[in-house]
């Protein structure tokens, strides 16, 4: 008897070790995590983060906080820290926040919110009220046992339980219970509607955030009490914009006698100009341009540039540009006082054109235009910024944040123009303003690298060639020249032009007394071949450099490509 009892204990104690191993072995298994008896739970979505969390949790009176380092990794990357004036600054579409540290006055969009518990410095880590930002990204949170932060098109639904529903920590009913959800509480079931489950199982999330399996058959009525909505773009307009650049510094041409052109959109005027490092702005602006432009159809998109901005002593202007990114008061300034101007005219847009940038300030330019999107959008309008072509020198390619900044304007006009290839010495090698080949490859980089969307980018296309002059393999002279002259060599020397089909255009190459001459014809015939890649990566549009430039061959065919 005594033996059988035994037997029967051993027996019991191999099965349960069998049911052990199975769930350790399994890969559906949720391994048991220790956690400290104050350690605050975090859950996001369907997924618990609480160890992968760069910093732990803190709850002070009631108000949940996260470290600056959790918000990059979890809520916000460009989160930003304005060290000189102890100011976080976040960011989405249309909310700004501005958070000073030790400060329950916090400004929304320029207004001032009073918080429970400010930002502030715990164990030398910058903790952010977590409440107080989450609601701009789209996000929920909800503090309970654990802290749950849901995203508001995550894939899930919600329902009521009709009967006591146990949660498992695998797919196998003698499993181990992670939680027990009782009759009338709420369950999140994670499971992209049940087509992800290839068997018996839903992933599903408690009300106080545990997470498990659960069996279907175990749910006996899906009282469905809310599910995310899917949006449609309405806008089915994917026709190409187009936009070319007026050139319009020291004075704007008189266009009042020409018509709307069949294949042009949009005219930015290079008409603002950064004056100091304080954010002041120099106006160009010509109203007759602006009367005929709307008169005709244009929609103006005023370029600002930062080629005026003063120098101070012996700053350059790559100093001068810093000292405005650097300030968060001067960053205020300037977009103020664009706001002036652009509300005054009733602009519908504007084209930042910041060249000529430190490396290390491509963070600060960043959020510039972050800050500045979100005022302009609250507007109703439409900020584009130009970029030059990743992977150049520090000051001229580096200095921009694409990624970044395409995540935060509206569209981003990539300045896939000068071309050029320097050879072992550092010299430059005569060659194609924009070459075919070499404007995919920086779009491939751009979309394919760097994670830009395609629907936000401007393919920035030439209108003009090099003219290089060289003898005995020295370059003696480059100057631009425009369409109309390209044409004119060309034709002077049609024995000497044949198409390259790598860089899409016509290359001219010919004898003048001891000098070679040759120009790389950018004309309407490479802008066809170039503007085929508009369509073939899904692009915004076309902006072309510069107006003036072109011949009327060009707007035929950016009118045939649309």
């Amino acid at each position: 008897m005594k033996n059988r009892v035994i037997l029967k204990i051993i027996t019991v104690m191999i099965f349960f070790l069998i049911a052990y191993a199975i769930c350790e072995l399994t890969p559906y298994y949720i391994p048991k995590i220790k956690y400290a008896e104050d350690e605050i739970r975090v859950v996001m979505n369907d997924a618990e983060i609480t160890k992968q969390l760069p910093d732990e949790a803190i709850v002070i009176g009631g108000r949940v906080l996260m470290s600056l380092d959790t918000i990059h990794k979890y809520i916000d990357k460009y989160a930003y820290f304005d060290e000189r004036y102890n100011t976080l600054i976040f960011s989405n579409n249309v909310s700004l926040v501005k958070m000073p540290i030790d400060n329950c006055d916090i400004l929304i969009n320029g207004k001032t919110v009073t918080v429970e518990v400010p930002a502030q410095v715990i164990h030398d880590d910058i903790y952010v009220p977590i409440q107080d930002i989450v609601q701009i990204y789209g996000k929920s949170i909800v503090y309970n046992k654990k802290v749950i932060i849901t995203d508001d098109d995550a894939k899930y639904y919600s329902i009521m339980a009709d009967n006591k529903i146990h949660i498992k920590g695998y797919k196998k009913e003698f499993c181990i219970t992670t939680d027990i959800v009782e009759k009338g509480e709420v369950l999140e079931v994670f499971d992209e509607f049940e087509q992800k489950s290839d068997d018996d199982y839903l992933w599903v999330r408690s009300s106080d955030g545990s997470l498990g399996y659960v069996k279907k058959s175990n749910i006996k009525v899906k009282e469905v009490l809310s599910k995310p909505t899917l949006v449609l773009d309405e806008n089915n307009d994917n026709q190409m914009i187009s936009l070319v650049w007026e050139y319009a510094e020291n004075y704007t041409p008189n266009r009042s006698a020409e018509q709307k052109i069949d294949g042009l959109d949009i005219v930015a005027p290079t008409w603002l100009y950064v004056k100091n490092v304080n954010g002041d702005i120099k106006s160009t602006i010509n109203e007759s341009y602006i009367s005929w432009a709307r008169g005709v159809g244009y929609e103006i998109w005023p370029t600002i540039k930062n080629d005026l901005i003063e120098k101070n002593g012996s700053d350059t202007r790559l100093d001068s540009t810093s000292k405005l990114l650097n300030d968060m008061h001067n960053r205020q300034n300037f977009i103020d006082n664009l706001v002036e101007i652009v509300s005054q005219y009733n602009f519908s847009g504007i084209n930042m054109d910041f060249e000529n940038m430190y490396e290390t300030d491509k963070e600060e330019y960043a959020e510039l235009i972050r800050e500045l999107a979100v005022t302009l959008r609250n507007r109703g309008i439409i900020t584009s910024v130009c970029v030059n072509v990743p992977d150049g020198s520090p000051t001229w390619s580096l200095c921009f944040d694409s990624k970044a900044i395409s995540d935060a304007a509206d569209y981003i006009m990539v300045m896939t123009y000068d071309q050029y290839t320097l050879d072992d010495s550092g010299r430059e090698i005569p060659g194609p303003v924009a070459g075919l080949d070499w404007v995919e490859l920086n779009l491939k980089k751009m979309i394919e690298r760097d994670g830009i969307e395609s629907e936000k980018l401007f393919l920035g296309v030439p209108f003009y060639s090099r003219f290089w002059r060289e003898r005995n393999g020295t370059i003696k002279n480059k100057s631009s020249i425009y369409m109309e002259g390209a044409k004119k060599y060309m034709n002077n020397n049609s024995q000497n032009v044949e198409w390259l089909e790598d860089e899409g255009q016509y290359y001219v190459e010919y004898k003048d007394g001891n000098d070679t001459i040759k120009i790389w014809v950018e004309d309407e015939n490479s802008l066809r071949e170039k503007l085929k890649l508009v369509d073939k990566y899904n692009l915004a549009g076309v902006a072309a450099w510069r107006r003036g430039q072109e011949t009327s061959e060009v707007w035929e065919v950016i009118e045939e490509a649309r």
